[in-house]
């Protein structure tokens, strides 16, 4: 089927576009951006005035639900709900019950997503057993079942020394990690940090400055070893703009 979507905005940030362009595009390939190549006849045509046109957006964290809680919602509901909104993909986070930290939970997830035929779902598998925070989980079966990363979900790891073991595995296989920076036993102390930071931060934020070491000495990359700094990517929602300087003065 060949298709035309005029009159939108399209933002392409791979390729640093974002301008009033139209897209062609001929089964599931794009033949044109602007103007239609010669022998393109379009079957249908989409007038997207006052809105983006955009690759697919990708969702890193989606608690899915499904299994364990389908009175919430299942990967049908999710996906379909996904699939309206712009996002194509969904990489399920492993709070799931059962926990996804077995090649079992990951195939049943995969084999659902398969027969939906909506976004694309994928998983992220558990970075300890049952994300208790201590034993570590069999990330190489995981990511041979299909994970694309493993995380430890909201539960925080038991120390950083399970951490650091936590990375120095994944990074074996190249696999991503997704941590929470949260250590259980400063999570409750909110003070301010002694740290050269603006004084609106709280102590139980400091963990992040000691997960910038650990990334230090685990990370494998040469071309990051020979840098002085490195780019940890990191996610921001409106709760956590809510620590601001007016808000801590009852406190100092």
């Amino acid at each position: 089927m060949s298709l035309s979507i005029i009159n939108g905005r399209l933002i392409d940030p791979a390729h640093g576009i974002d301008d009033m362009l139209d897209v062609h595009i001929d089964g599931e390939q794009v033949v044109g951006i602007g103007h239609a190549p010669a022998e393109f006849a379009a079957e249908e045509v989409i007038d997207a005035r006052d809105c983006v046109v955009c690759p697919g957006l990708v969702d890193l964290a989606a608690s899915l639900r499904e299994p364990g809680y389908e009175h919430k919602a299942t990967l049908a509901s999710e996906a379909m709900a996904a699939a309206r909104s712009g996002i194509t993909t969904l990489i399920c986070t492993p709070d799931t019950s059962p926990v996804i930290d077995n090649t079992a939970v990951v195939e049943l997830i995969h084999r659902v997503a398969r027969k939906l035929g909506l976004a694309r779902i994928l998983t992220t598998g558990a970075l300890t057993r049952g994300l208790a925070g201590e034993q570590l989980s069999e990330m190489a079966a995981l990511q041979a079942a299909g994970c694309v990363a493993v995380g430890n979900a909201r539960q925080p790891l038991a120390s950083t020394l399970v951490e650091r073991r936590a990375l120095e595995y994944a990074a074996t296989f190249d696999l991503a990690v997704f941590l929470r920076p949260e250590d259980r036993h400063l999570r409750a102390a909110v003070v301010h940090t002694r740290a050269r930071l603006p004084r609106a931060w709280v102590f139980r934020q400091s963990p992040r400055l000691r997960r910038v070491s650990l990334l230090r000495v685990t990370w494998r990359w040469p071309s990051i070893r020979r840098r002085r700094s490195i780019s940890v990517p990191c996610r921001h929602t409106p709760r956590h703009a809510c620590s601001a300087r007016h808000r801590l003065q009852a406190w100092q």
